[in-house]
């Protein structure tokens, strides 16, 4: 499960610049790459457009300086055949169009400029994007050096879980790295379960370390059948904790050490209005390396 077609929304930021050698020398060395540049034109106040109004070719001569630049950095990224989309355009429609023209199966972008403010890590046009499922997303972020080793893979009892497995476990074996499953358990399960076990244990103590137990043993279980379905192997282990699932997701990607998280995004009608409350959204925001936000091809947006 390569990557044939990627689109890179090239914004000249670092996240972007590492983003671009990554994804080309490592993640998807022979896929054809476009980079698309949007040339954003501020908003004229209502009272100075008769005045001021905007001349078609000074928007062509930005667009032109625009596209000399984008050609010297595929040039420095050694991407020199990619093809190179500059547009006076909004940057999430520019590059959703770029998308649909050339049939990506990745699109990839930069963090937002790094901030110590959680809401401020992701621009607007990340957070745009993560509504959409026209294909999957990597959201650049962190050094990107060298192949990823680590890969940790959000799961769910859900019907995209195949198709992230099945992800993972490609890249996996194509960078030959340690793949860790996380599967978070609600807050709201968990003590339903522990209520029931309580009253079966001689101790509160007890009851909490076979609850854990218990729930890895079926946990584990699960995700065996689930990778045999995705056609994966048994190189894989995994962590079932319970709390908050995207808290919980970065939480066992620090731990991990991992270089890339993987996790499945449902159809539009399953993504929250606001990402910063959605699980995808939360890791996203909080993660210290890529995410590549994997779409579930049954659900495509129209």
């Amino acid at each position: 499960m390569s990557f044939d077609n990627v689109v890179i929304g090239y914004d000249f930021s670092v996240s972007v610049h590492r983003a671009t050698r990554w994804v080309h020398e490592q993640l998807a060395p022979a896929a054809r790459i476009t980079l698309a540049h949007a040339v954003e034109l501020e908003p004229m106040p209502s009272y100075l457009r008769l005045r001021f109004s905007r001349k078609p070719e000074w928007v062509a001569d930005e667009v032109a300086r625009a596209e000399q630049r984008l050609l010297r950095a595929a040039q420095e990224h050694g991407v020199e055949n990619a093809s190179l989309v500059v547009r006076a355009a909004t940057p999430h429609e520019l590059l959703r169009a770029q998308v649909r023209e050339t049939g990506a199966d990745l699109l990839a972008v930069g963090a937002h400029r790094e901030s110590s403010h959680p809401w401020k890590r992701v621009g607007s046009t990340t957070e745009r994007l993560l509504r959409a499922d026209d294909s999957s997303l990597l959201v650049a972020r962190g050094a990107m050096e060298g192949p990823p080793r680590r890969i940790l893979v959000a799961v769910d009892d859900a019907g995209i879980t195949k198709s992230v497995l099945a992800r993972a476990t490609a890249l996996r074996r194509a960078f030959d790295a340690r793949l860790r499953a996380v599967h978070v358990l609600s807050n709201a399960a968990y003590s339903h379960i522990a209520s029931i076990d309580a009253a079966q244990a001689p101790s509160e103590a007890e009851a909490h370390r076979q609850l854990a137990k218990d729930i890895d043993e079926e946990a584990q279980r699960w995700l065996s059948r689930v990778i045999a379905a995705a056609g994966g192997d048994d190189g894989i282990d995994a962590v079932v904790p319970h709390g908050s699932p995207g808290e919980e997701t970065v939480r066992a990607a620090g731990e991990f050490a991992a270089d890339l998280i993987i996790i499945g995004r449902y159809g539009i009608g399953r993504v929250l209005p606001a990402v910063l409350g959605s699980v995808v959204g939360a890791v996203v925001h909080g993660a210290s390396c890529p995410v590549l936000v994997v779409s579930d091809p049954s659900a495509r947006e129209s």
